[in-house]
């Protein structure tokens, strides 16, 4: 199972978009998963992490929902090793994500801007 862990927000939708990659992760992986948040409304990580082996799930992985290395992915990375278990690095090194932003920049037109 995996745990999707993000930073947090008072924003409903964006609550809802960490909740949408948990869902469409678990889809493609064939998994069990949950989201989680370490700061704002919604579960904790070790909330979510209990539900997850309630439900009979011996093998869980904290998956960090988080763009680059700092405070909230050091947090991540201490609940989840109090927690005993494997955590993901920074999103923001993978080359899927270079990808995404150059893409992004491209449908918006970016006409005008010095290279």
């Amino acid at each position: 199972a995996v745990v999707v862990t993000a930073a947090g927000s008072s924003v409903r939708s964006a609550r809802a978009e960490v909740a949408e990659v948990a869902h469409r992760l678990g889809e493609r992986l064939g998994v069990a998963t949950g989201a989680a948040y370490l700061t704002g409304p919604g579960p904790r990580p070790h909330e979510e992490v209990r539900r997850l082996r309630e439900a009979g799930h011996g093998q869980v992985v904290l998956a960090a929902h988080l763009l680059s290395p700092g405070f909230f992915l050091d947090r991540a990375h201490a609940v989840a090793d109090a927690l005993g278990l494997p955590a993901t690095g920074p999103l923001a090194t993978h080359p899927a994500m270079v990808e995404l932003v150059v893409r992004r920049y491209r449908e918006r037109g970016a006409t005008g801007v010095a290279a």
